[in-house]
């Protein structure tokens, strides 16, 4: 494949997109493939390397912002009619309704397990905050009660155990969460971009 069929076929891969972004996607991998004839690689093997342009549009469209990829793929292609205009108003009051409580409980739920997230590292801190409070109010404690300040060194090193456990537990949490978060992000992403190539 040549450059220019390469570049040819991604940009129909990416119709619909930006203007300023679709020329920046060509001319980065105009760029590249230069580079690649530069150090020596025919031209053929320059493109081969980059890829299918089919695959390479597609991580070029899942890297774009949500609102982005949305609005790039919902626009009319015809201007309203009278009837839709009427039935988008007349029927407003359901699925306005509808698409809010559906958002609101996306919305909630994706919340929630941040929340958690959150409320995990905040005992977690206060676990090791109690560790600290442990040591230190062992020390006035020798001279007067020796059992007491013997416990108390002991409840500081227990707390401060389950702080560092649990400080990798916590960072083991919000890493999942973070990845859980881009997977489903990119789930999303995905549908938007199938269900417009379908439409195409």
């Amino acid at each position: 494949m040549t450059k220019s069929e390469f570049l040819e076929k991604l940009k129909s891969g990416l119709h619909g997109l930006p203007d300023k972004e679709l020329k920046s996607s060509l001319e980065y991998y105009g760029e590249m493939i230069d580079e690649r004839i530069e150090s020596g690689l025919s031209e053929e093997d320059a493109v081969a390397q980059l890829g299918d342009p089919e695959t390479v549009a597609r991580e070029i469209l899942l890297d774009l912002p949500l609102p982005t990829l949305i609005k790039q793929n919902y626009k009319r292609k015809s201007p309203w009619t009278a009837w839709e205009i009427v039935l988008l108003v007349l029927g407003s009051p359901l699925w306005l309704s509808l698409g809010l409580t559906a958002v609101a409980l996306v919305f909630t739920l994706y919340a929630l397990l941040w929340v958690v997230v959150a409320v995990l590292w905040t005992v977690d801190i206060a676990v090791g905050v109690a560790g600290l409070a442990g040591f230190l109010s062992a020390f006035p404690l020798l001279l007067s009660s020796f059992p007491n300040a013997l416990f108390n060194f002991g409840l500081g090193i227990l707390c401060a155990g389950v702080a560092v456990v649990g400080f990798f537990g916590c960072l083991a949490l919000t890493k999942l969460f973070y990845k859980l978060s881009i997977r489903i992000l990119k789930q999303i992403k995905s549908m938007i971009i199938r269900r417009n190539q379908r439409d195409e």
